[in-house]
């Protein structure tokens, strides 16, 4: 199966986004998205914007970039890989982000077909962030850039997650997306690859992480993927240990279902963890309360992209799973 986000080849996975994910871009499979976004789809409901507009804000004015929170100065320009979900399926695309104080903007492809698009109108307020992704779409005059709202966070890796919408042909269309910012010397990474663009500022490499001389501390926030159902499901969970006993919270990208951490053993290198989804009533009927076992044995990778434990092991619907630690 695909690995996480955030790791090499070795321990690679999916945004998660949705999600999913890595390196994103390695986990989503190749699905003809252009066709997906232009086609039938159900309408949701809710009403697009009609294009490009500045969020809500104290008269739509921007605050200058000298009042920019130093945490957020320059964390959205460079590359990123994004994802998205819709009627089901999974897509991704490959984006170059430039950043001026509270705005940026940007252009990209999607993986799929190399279709281009631009990134254009994107504010940072807080940790909320939008932004407009516009096809050129001659034959098409009735399709509105498609709107991505959501949070982004700067701690570690910075990392946007959120909801989109669009209007085309008259059908109102919306899903869950979520996007990585690719690191220096990442193999995905333009800058990496002797891109005629410039690459950022390097940052000194990091020097390798001894493995610990006993079991690592599961504690934090981790990403991981699990098939089901001949799918790959993404999921951020985070975990606490309480010496060989684990809980915690999470939530699966590709559904938005939630779950709770309610028990957990740990006894190096091996663990289980027991989800427990609630019960929810969705368009195709309700969904009982369940529960799912995730078994695994827990290694040290240290790869130059990721140092840290990784879990990977089965479910109990036969399924392979792995996670590694965000932070």
């Amino acid at each position: 199966m695909t690995r996480p986000r955030g790791k090499s080849a070795k321990v690679t996975a999916q945004l998660s986004f949705l999600l999913f994910a890595v390196v994103v871009s390695t986990v989503l499979a190749s699905c003809d998205m252009v066709r997906k976004v232009a086609g039938s789809a159900g309408s949701t409901g809710k009403e697009p914007a009609a294009g490009p507009a500045t969020p809500a804000g104290p008269a739509g004015s921007k605050p200058p970039a000298d009042d920019i929170d130093p945490r957020i100065k320059g964390k959205m320009a460079g590359y990123w890989n994004l994802g998205y979900q819709l009627n089901d399926n999974v897509y991704t695309s490959s984006i170059k982000l430039s950043q001026n104080g509270l705005t940026f903007s940007g252009e990209g492809t999607d993986d799929e077909t190399s279709k281009p698009f631009t990134i254009e109108q994107g504010q940072i307020h807080g940790n909320q962030v939008i932004f407009f992704k516009h096809y050129d779409q001659p034959n098409n005059r009735r399709q509105t850039p498609v709107e991505y709202t959501g949070t982004l966070e700067v701690e570690g890796v910075p990392y946007m997650k959120g909801d989109f919408i669009v209007a085309m042909n008259g059908q109102h269309m919306s899903g869950v997306w979520e996007a990585e910012k690719q690191q220096e010397g990442s193999p995905n990474n333009p800058a990496s690859k002797g891109s005629s663009e410039p690459a950022e500022k390097q940052e000194p490499p990091q020097p390798a992480m001894k493995p610990p001389d006993h079991a690592p501390d599961l504690s934090g926030k981790w990403t991981a993927g699990f098939e089901y159902k001949f799918k790959t499901v993404q999921s951020t969970m985070w975990l606490e240990q309480h010496g060989d006993k684990l809980a915690g919270h999470g939530i699966d990208h590709n559904t938005g279902e939630k779950f709770a951490i309610e028990k957990g053993w740990y006894a190096y290198p091996r663990v289980t963890i027991i989800r427990k989804y609630p019960r929810i009533k969705g368009k195709s009927g309700v969904i009982p309360e369940h529960t799912m076992t995730f078994k695994a044995e827990v290694s040290w990778v240290s790869d130059k992209d990721y140092q840290g434990p990784y879990m990977s092991g089965k479910t109990d619907g036969g399924g392979n799973w792995e996670a590694q630690l965000v932070r």
